[in-house]
């Protein structure tokens, strides 16, 4: 039995640490040189006692400030539904510098509920615009990364709660099926997010969802128009290689990109297959950013079958 693995984590973390990885020298100050060693947290943290590793962090956190250690703590709790003080710890995460995407991670995604949690998002805003430069259209980048953090959501319960799995997707589903109303609306109304509009890191989120919506025919309908945007350097030609895949993949076609792995139930394993040419993909891949096929296939462990 083939089961389609989503790889939009990777890809999002990637687009998001893309504009991120520089720190203003104001933003310096607020990060202390000392060094930190959070193994044992997260040892905690892997062996899902989250408990603990809030306690071990915590121990850390107050030796170091360090924002990276705020936003483990923050993820711990609100693995344990403990949203508030996943909130405060995000807060202390962000303070110091001007990065959204931390906001929008799945994690997160219970924390939309809170007052406090709008509070924190239009702070970041501000400042992510002030060292960056204002959004040519702020409200829909907004609802852009919302989206694409509701897309995100229970990812990591899934992973870590493989007998719990089904009750998250059930929950996924539901969400899925109102992003894509949420984000073809918005498309009829302000047309395909253009990275020069909404920004980078917003202007995946309609790729996120209709890539996920399982719907082949939503998804032709969209990449056309995206194809003429990646040309115009307004959208990520891996986007356009990872749907041009997946509807291969649904259509049964060959792979151009080798982007879709599937998991083999029988021998437990993951492989990739039906991939045209197979030894010219990586010139294909390079083409549209994606690393070479054979370290992509070491992330997941699988096998290449030819």
């Amino acid at each position: 039995m083939k089961k389609i693995i989503l790889l939009i984590p990777l890809l999002i973390i990637f687009l998001s640490c893309s504009q991120n990885a520089q720190v203003n020298s104001k933003e310096n100050h607020c990060i202390t040189n000392c060094i930190t060693n959070s193994s044992t947290a997260d040892s905690l943290k892997n062996l899902l006692q989250f408990e603990n590793a809030i306690g071990q962090y915590l121990a850390v956190f107050k030796k170091c400030n360090d924002k990276k250690i705020a936003l483990s703590i923050a993820k711990c709790y609100a693995m344990t539904n403990n949203y508030d003080s996943a909130l405060y710890y995000l807060d202390s995460s962000t303070r110091c510098d001007s990065s959204i995407y931390k906001l929008y991670m799945g994690e997160f995604y219970d924390c939309l509920k809170l007052p406090k949690y709008d509070t924190l998002e239009e702070r970041q805003f501000r400042k992510y615009e002030s060292k960056y430069g204002s959004f040519n259209n702020r409200e829909y980048s907004k609802k852009l990364m919302r989206l694409g953090m509701k897309d995100q959501a229970y990812y990591t319960k899934i992973n870590l709660y493989p007998d719990s799995a089904s009750f998250y997707w059930d929950k996924k589903n539901i969400i899925n099926d109102r992003n894509l109303i949420e984000i073809e609306a918005l498309i009829a109304e302000y047309g395909w997010p253009k990275i020069s509009e909404v920004g980078i890191e917003p202007s995946s989120s309609a790729f996120l969802i209709i890539q996920h919506c399982g719907k082949v025919n939503v998804m032709k309908k969209y990449i056309g128009n995206l194809e003429i945007l990646c040309r115009n350097k307004e959208a990520n030609w891996s986007e356009f290689a990872l749907m041009t895949d997946r509807i291969n993949t649904m259509e049964e076609k060959k792979q151009i990109y080798g982007s879709q792995i599937f998991f083999d139930s029988e021998k437990n394993v993951y492989y990739l297959d039906n991939v045209l040419e197979p030894d010219s993909i990586d010139f294909r891949r390079k083409k549209v950013g994606l690393n070479k096929i054979e370290d992509y296939l070491k992330q997941w462990n699988a096998e290449f079958r030819r």
